[in-house]
């Protein structure tokens, strides 16, 4: 690894000339795929939060958009999901929300000659914690689920 210099480098017409000499880095982990045109930013500093998990006291409805890092669409229990609601609709950091699984569409054969489709109510699934927030997303990490939790699952108070 080196710095960033500059150095008298012989040019074509022979004459000396100050050129930049790039930095070079040595990387030793990476999450995921690094390609050209990629940029490297400076960490930024480590804070270190308290979180006071609570209720929202504004009403919440919003989606599961985005699992973080390896899972494509199916999340388990101490993942990382983002959402849809963010500052703006009044969501903070330590925010616990309860996850709502779909309910399935049914053939109600309850009765005789008759079959009717009918919606059954979503489901309570588990429940998240936001633990980061930005204007209109937030990113969440699921604390407790009773089944699998995908992407386009809703958010919401718990009860």
């Amino acid at each position: 690894m080196r710095s960033e210099s500059i150095q008298k480098l012989r040019v074509s017409s022979g004459k000396m000339e100050d050129t930049v000499v790039p930095a070079t880095i040595d990387i030793t982990r990476v999450k995921e795929e690094m390609r050209v045109g990629d940029r490297l930013l400076p960490e930024p500093p480590r804070q270190l939060t308290s979180y006071v998990p609570r209720a929202p006291t504004v009403p919440v409805d919003g989606t599961i958009v985005s699992v973080y890092g390896d899972a494509v669409a199916l999340v388990g229990q101490s993942q990382v999901v983002v959402i849809n609601r963010g500052t703006a609709e009044g969501v903070e950091n330590g925010h616990v929300m309860a996850i709502l699984k779909a309910g399935r569409r049914i053939l109600d054969r309850s009765q005789a000659g008759e079959r009717v489709e009918i919606q059954l109510p979503d489901e309570r699934n588990g429940l998240l914690m936001v633990f980061r927030t930005f204007e209109h997303l937030s990113y969440a990490l699921v604390l407790e689920i009773t089944d699998t939790v995908a992407v386009g699952d809703h958010v919401g108070n718990p009860r």
